[in-house]
């Protein structure tokens, strides 16, 4: 009998410090997410002709468009590389709406948008569309849009209202 009590006490410490060790493990995952979540931006890259964003650890060898999500900023990636700065300038949008197929409003993302930017270099770099904003508003938002559903209907700088598909690579500027 003497020598089972030692056992189990032993047995038992052995547990106990399993599940510290565990709990130790969870709670140190759980600070290093949110460690990552305050320190690292959300960058998304863009191919060429294309509106589908990929996050920023996917490789590619030149995306040629990036949008930091915290910053809310458009850029090309070959401008990073060439150490060209530009200015910051906004969105040349006043009002943007995705409407269904009978025009009944189901998002307006003009607050949205306000305080997008995009730094403008020369005309050979690829700019923004709406569907580049479309693809950052579906990430921010965590709503997925049916392209066979709905469109987008927006005012440009001009005052001219403008009706086009989701998915549209024409650049604004």
């Amino acid at each position: 009998m003497s020598l089972i009590t030692p056992a189990l006490y032993i047995f038992r410490l052995i547990n106990i410090f399993s599940a510290c060790c565990s709990r130790l493990k969870t709670l140190k995952n759980k600070l290093n997410t949110s460690y990552n979540l305050l320190i690292n931006e959300r960058i998304y890259k863009f191919l060429n002709d294309s509106v589908y964003p990929y996050d920023n650890n996917y490789n590619m060898d030149k995306p040629a468009l990036m949008y930091n999500m915290d910053k809310k900023l458009f850029y090309n990636s070959a401008s990073l590389l060439q150490l060209e700065l530009g200015t910051a300038v906004p969105i040349p949008i006043l009002s943007l709406e995705i409407v269904d197929k009978n025009d009944k409003i189901l998002y307006d993302l003009t607050d949205f948008i306000e305080s997008m930017r995009y730094i403008k270099l020369s005309d050979s770099y690829t700019k923004p569309s709406i569907g580049h904003i479309i693809s950052v508003w579906q990430l921010h938002s965590k709503i997925i849009l049916d392209t066979s559903q709905v469109c987008v209907i927006y005012i440009n700088n001009s005052g001219d209202t403008v009706g086009i598909d989701i998915r549209n690579n024409t650049s604004l500027y």
